[in-house]
């Protein structure tokens, strides 16, 4: 009978689980845990102490929040420049374009609202005379 893991799938699952934890050697190879587990017994190899492997966790935790913020505010940055590009073409009277710049930036916008943790969508309503109203407002403006 054929062993189901090579000898190199085995010693890298063992060298995971001396460095790792079970958990993260499964994930990694795809072996069962509870395989990797005996694996390590018959060999004398446990995997760190919990502590460790939550201090560990932690930090993997915490870098991906650093990241997120850091995601967040570049899509930030990214809206700011779609906006600055809507606002010269609307000076300058040239419209085409407009639109993909309005979308690449609500989109920037909702990305970084949802790395952020803040809300993706709105549940307010604008009655129809407050329509009208914009409307007048940016006509007035246009013309001015």
């Amino acid at each position: 009978m054929q062993p189901r893991c090579t000898a190199e799938q085995k010693a890298e699952a063992l060298a995971i689980l001396a460095a790792h934890g079970k958990a993260e050697a499964a994930r990694r190879t795809g072996i069962p845990a509870g395989t990797i587990a005996s694996w390590g017994s018959r060999h004398g190899i446990t995997s760190p102490p919990a502590a460790e492997l939550e201090k560990a966790n932690a930090a993997k935790t915490l870098a991906w929040e650093d990241r997120k913020i850091t995601m967040a505010q570049r899509l930030g940055e990214v809206a700011g420049k779609a906006l600055d590009r809507i606002a010269e073409r609307v000076e300058a009277d040239r419209l085409t374009g407009i639109r993909d710049l309005a979308t690449t930036m609500a989109i920037c916008v909702d990305k970084a609202q949802l790395l952020a943790g803040g809300a993706t969508t709105r549940t307010e309503a604008i009655v129809p005379v407050e329509v009208a109203e914009l409307r007048d407002d940016l006509a007035a403006r246009r013309s001015a």
